[in-house]
């Protein structure tokens, strides 16, 4: 269960990004929303099709970040939710070099 939710919340600050992005894009100097204004700007951004691409965004930076989590860190236990976790068989050639003194590559 607890990886459920930090699933969740880091899907959901990836959208969150998403959002601040695309709002701070209204109010460059060619968007519409410094002369129309903070609403005009939100009802622009805030959007079904932009809500369907933050989703799917997100839940591939999600996916992405936890595949190079399980690949880069030696104890990928500790910062994965297990979905990209390293095989019995890594894990074991880990310990065997660390057992033998040489450092595990990073």
């Amino acid at each position: 269960m607890k990886a459920v939710w930090r699933a969740l919340i880091e899907v959901g600050f990836i959208i969150f990004l998403f959002y601040s992005n695309l709002l701070m894009g209204e109010f460059e100097r060619s968007g519409g929303g410094r002369q129309k204004g903070l609403r005009w700007a939100l009802s622009d951004v805030v959007t079904t099709r932009n809500l369907e691409i933050g989703i799917v965004a997100s839940l591939i930076g999600y996916l992405l970040v936890e595949f190079l989590r399980a690949r880069l860190w030696s104890d990928s236990s500790q910062y994965t939710t297990g979905l990209f976790s390293r095989s019995e068989l890594e894990k074991g050639q880990g310990a065997a070099r660390d057992r033998a003194g040489k450092s595990a590559p990073e």
